[in-house]
């Protein structure tokens, strides 16, 4: 792959007539966007998409539409843009050869995600999200729509290479596209609680030959027997009396949402490629580790590791954080049985030694939990490929660093630490996970990673804001922000960051010592979206003439009142269970805002 991306640029050059002696490549990541330059004298500001057989594949951002150049008319500045987007592209590429996905989707309310690989979608607009990902790795779509929770429509799709998904939501029905304007593709259908076994017949005449993804809330057996003779991508489920439809229906990814007692026939459920199935009891590791094509495993049940005397060979994403881990010492031999893994994620409250991950060598997404121990770091230092790597405190200082100066953050794009370190050792980094009041890493520090785009904060204290605020000046790439479960008071320090334009605060409760009743944002001069989930002490909301796309309120019980005058950028609002919020006219009242609401009763 390296060798084929090298003969791409060096005969692109060629192709030029721009690589003689002297003529150095470009340096840094001048990143997609590009205004370029016809023989004509006429400008399209686009984004580059590729690079393929001597032509330039761009998007053109006024309407989306792709395009191809010929390399070898392009202008002499389009030139040099292009030597260094392709260097900077060699570069950065991802050591296992994963591809870069963006989703883009219907609402700002909707969310997407890779199960089994840790923090693998970043949100990049309102709508639309971006990860790294492997051909064969499935992505689970979620749509919220007013009634909310596990009742909106959920579809497991799998990943084959796309560049992009566009997607399109309308009467139950989920299509896709691979540019704005392009063919829609129809690849879910979600099942209403009206639908009876006739609706239910009749919507077996719209399945593509090679199978759909279904949601349901639930099947009973009258589902089962209507649905008889499809085939199904993949299924999504509250409730599953029995395995006998994944068999029949080939289906490749399964998710139930509810509880599962009895394993009977999983066994013969040859298709399987993805299985996240919660169970009361015991986990079936062993009957899952008989399946031939099972890629990804998410665990959730009391799970022997001691039990697992199958190989599990084709095994290469891997959940355990809802898993309660029986035979822990057994995981190292567990984890020589699953050596192809190349992502895993471990749970938070359970004390694991961890070391056995060195036999894990194309492990690149990793997240251990808090309780997790790598003695000496010889499970981490042991890991050339790593990319997102979400550790621990547990890390030494002396640690971090030793790791950072052996070339184990070289190639890693979102990391978890709690000790500064030579960021110059981790020249792709873009997002940040930390935990706050951390001594080994004050958030001023992070005024030295100019092009980081994303923060994830966890229990941030008013001493984090504040030094997050004196780092601002120099964040100039920063667009997004998460709070998690902030202990503050204040939210105003937020206002010195001169790029966000996404913030997601969420998870603050009564018993915290510091109470965010009050949170003003008027100053926020770009932000475009915010999302407010179960803030238990905030009242009131301000947000002033900030051009929000988006406001997201969900679960703030004291929330009486906000105040908001964005123009005419706000097209979505959502108030979820936010019953003693009465917004007033002035923002509600806009032509093409979607407004919606449940108060739960």
């Amino acid at each position: 792959m390296r060798d084929s991306i090298r003969a791409a640029i060096f005969a692109l050059f060629c192709l030029l007539g721009t690589l003689g002696p002297g003529r150095a490549l470009a340096q840094g990541d001048p990143g997609n966007l590009h205004t370029f330059t016809g023989a004509n004298g006429n400008t399209v500001e686009a984004e580059v998409l590729d690079l393929l057989d001597g032509m330039v594949v761009i998007r053109r951002l006024s309407d989306g539409q792709r395009f191809e150049l010929p390399a070898n008319r392009l202008a002499q500045q389009d030139v040099d843009f292009m030597r260094a987007w392709l260097a900077a592209r060699e570069a950065s590429r991802h050591p296992l050869g994963w591809k870069t996905l963006r989703v883009h989707l219907p609402e700002a309310a909707d969310a997407v995600e890779a199960p089994g690989i840790p923090a693998a979608f970043r949100r990049t607009g309102p709508y639309s999200f971006e990860a790294e990902l492997p051909e064969g790795a499935w992505v689970l779509v979620k749509l919220w729509r007013e009634g909310g929770g596990e009742h909106a429509p959920q579809f497991l799709l799998p990943y084959d290479g796309e560049r992009d998904w566009f997607f399109s939501f309308q009467d139950s029905r989920l299509e896709v596209a691979p540019d704005p304007a392009g063919p829609m593709r129809k690849v879910g259908i979600a099942i209403q609680a009206e639908d009876d076994e006739a609706a239910l017949r009749s919507m077996k005449g719209e399945f593509p030959a090679e199978g759909i993804a279904l949601y349901a809330g639930f099947i009973d057996a009258a589902d089962v027997s209507a649905l008889r003779g499809t085939k199904l991508t993949s299924l999504v489920v509250g409730k599953l009396p029995e395995y006998s439809i994944v068999k029949d229906a080939d289906v490749r990814a399964l998710r139930v949402t509810d509880t599962v007692v009895d394993s009977g026939g999983l066994a013969s459920c040859d298709s399987l490629e993805y299985f996240e199935v919660p169970y009361s009891g015991d986990f079936p590791l062993e009957t899952l580790g008989g399946l031939p094509h099972l890629r990804t495993l998410i665990a959730d049940g009391e799970l022997d590791l001691e039990s697992a005397d199958s190989a599990f060979a084709s095994l290469r994403h891997l959940s355990l954080a809802d898993a309660e881990i029986e035979g822990a010492g057994a995981l190292t031999a567990f984890l020589g049985k699953a050596a192809g893994l190349q992502s895993l994620i471990f749970p938070d409250y359970q004390e694991i030694d961890v070391t056995g991950i060195a036999q894990c060598a194309e492990l690149t997404a990793l997240s251990l939990g808090n309780e997790c121990l790598d003695h000496g770091a010889k499970g981490v230092s042991a890991l050339n490929a790593l990319t997102i790597a979400l550790l621990n405190a547990h890390y030494t200082a002396a640690e971090i660093a030793n790791l950072a100066g052996d070339g184990r953050f070289a190639k890693v794009r979102t990391l978890g630490v709690s000790h500064v370190f030579d960021f110059s050792q981790a020249p792709f980094l873009r997002e940040v996970h930390l935990t706050g009041d951390q001594v080994g890493f004050p958030l001023s520090r992070l005024s030295q990673l100019p092009k980081l785009s994303g923060l994830v904060l966890y229990f941030a204290s008013d001493a984090d804001l504040e030094g997050l605020e004196e780092a601002g000046p120099n964040l100039l790439s920063l667009k997004s922000l998460t709070l998690q479960s902030p202990n503050v008071v204040d939210l105003s320090p937020l206002t010195g960051l001169p790029a966000l334009e996404r913030l997601s605060v969420r998870d603050q409760l009564v018993t915290f010592e510091q109470k965010l009743v009050e949170i003003d944002l008027s100053e926020c001069a770009r932000l475009r979206q915010l999302e407010l989930t179960r803030l238990q002490n905030t009242t009131r909301v301000a947000t002033g003439a900030a051009p929000l796309t988006a406001l997201l309120l969900r679960s703030c019980a004291e929330l009486t009142r906000i105040e908001a005058e964005p123009g005419d950028s706000l097209t979505e609002l959502v108030i979820d269970n936010c019953r003693n919020l009465n917004p007033p006219n002035s923002l509600t009242d806009r032509p093409g805002l979607q407004v919606k609401r449940v108060d739960s009763p």
